[in-house]
């Protein structure tokens, strides 16, 4: 029985969103970077989701050409635009409570976990612009935080 598992947050509180999502751990134990920035994964998955594909698909032609055909789509980012208009997605995190304020320390909790092998090279930086974009809702093309 999973007990662990509680009462989603109303959407619009993200005190009580914030709150109750300080501190929960992945699957593997390490904390979740999203719920730590005190967003809960339904919102920050899907409405981060292209930005990490976007960043990397230059170093990684393989997997962006693996992801595009499981999609049926020209690109791996057109085929997970196309899917999160299909199932309305969250789109910009400053809807869901995440704040300016907020980029610095979620930078922190995602630079510890990003994977050792990750196609491009992560930086703080270019971190922070992945996720002001994210914020913004931005064109994961651009990930330079620029409104869409």
């Amino acid at each position: 029985m999973l007990t662990h598992i509680r009462e989603p947050a109303r959407v619009g509180d993200p005190g009580l969103v914030r709150a109750r999502c300080r501190g929960r751990r992945t699957a593997t134990g390490r904390a979740d970077p999203a719920l730590t920035a005190g967003l809960p994964a339904v919102v920050a998955h899907p409405a981060g989701l292209p930005y990490p594909p976007a960043f990397n698909a230059s170093a990684a032609p393989q997997a962006e050409r693996r992801i595009a055909e499981a999609f049926g789509a020209a690109s791996a980012l057109g085929g997970l635009q196309r899917l999160r208009g299909a199932v309305e997605a969250p789109r910009a995190l400053r809807d869901h409570g995440f704040d300016e304020a907020d980029i610095d320390d979620a930078v922190h909790a995602i630079l510890d976990v990003v994977p050792a092998k990750n196609p491009c090279p992560v930086t703080p930086d270019s971190l922070r612009r992945l996720l002001r974009a994210a914020r913004q809702g931005a064109d994961p093309l651009t990930t330079d935080g620029q409104e869409s």
